[in-house]
């Protein structure tokens, strides 16, 4: 309900036109943009374009909060990377504040130590740029598979990296939809569970951790 509140309260169509030219809103895990065949990925898979809903957006923030057992959310800071049109985005995205009475500090650093701040946990939220090398929605999701080079939060889920293999076994469009439907799941299903994490509180230092934690980090 939190992710639907802040994705609800900002209106990605004059996101669209601020944001730099090399940047567009991602809409979700995969984009828009990305097909399999000559249909669009998120057609495929049903999902409807991000709604611009300030009164949805604030009774799922009511819900969240309750959920959370929390009165408002406490202050958060986002780490946005020093380029392009970053300026004119981050402003719109001061439309939490607007819609939903939720400041959201703002903070420009090079995108050298956004990265950092990613991988070490260290930070409440951080808008991460990501690339695809190739049309496929295989080509966005292996991103978060162990040991992919854009994988900057380290996550790791064996039942994840399986079906991105079993991605490439599929033989028909069908089979595709509904393997990246399960991919889709499994990571909403992992994410869901990290709600009330606090890396000050929960985070175990490196020389703590079980030796087969430490050897699935290296």
């Amino acid at each position: 309900n939190l992710r639907r509140s802040l994705s609800g309260s900002i209106d990605v169509n004059a996101l669209s036109i601020a944001a730099d030219s090399g940047l567009s809103p991602a809409q979700g895990y995969v984009t828009p943009s990305v097909t399999l065949g000559q249909t669009p990925y998120r057609q495929l898979m049903g999902l409807s374009q991000m709604a611009y809903d300030p009164q949805g957006a604030r009774s799922l923030m009511s819900s969240a909060l309750a959920e959370l057992k929390l009165r408002k959310l406490p202050s958060l800071t986002l780490l946005v990377p020093d380029f392009g049109g970053s300026v004119n985005v981050t402003s719109l995205i001061q439309g939490w504040q607007k819609e939903l009475s939720t400041y959201i500090n703002i903070s420009m650093i090079p995108e050298s130590d956004v990265m950092n701040a990613v991988r070490s946990g260290s930070f409440d939220i951080a808008l991460v740029p990501y690339s695809a090398d190739y049309n496929s929605p295989k080509s966005i999701l292996s991103n978060f598979g162990s040991g992919a080079a854009q994988n900057y939060s380290g996550y790791s889920n064996d039942t994840y990296n399986s079906l991105l293999s079993a991605a490439d076994a599929s033989r028909s469009t069908g089979q595709l939809v509904d393997t990246y439907r399960k991919i889709r799941n499994t990571f909403r299903y992992f994410l869901s569970n990290l709600y009330d994490f606090e890396y000050a509180k929960h985070a175990v230092p490196y020389e703590k951790l079980h030796p087969l934690d430490r050897w699935a980090m290296t």
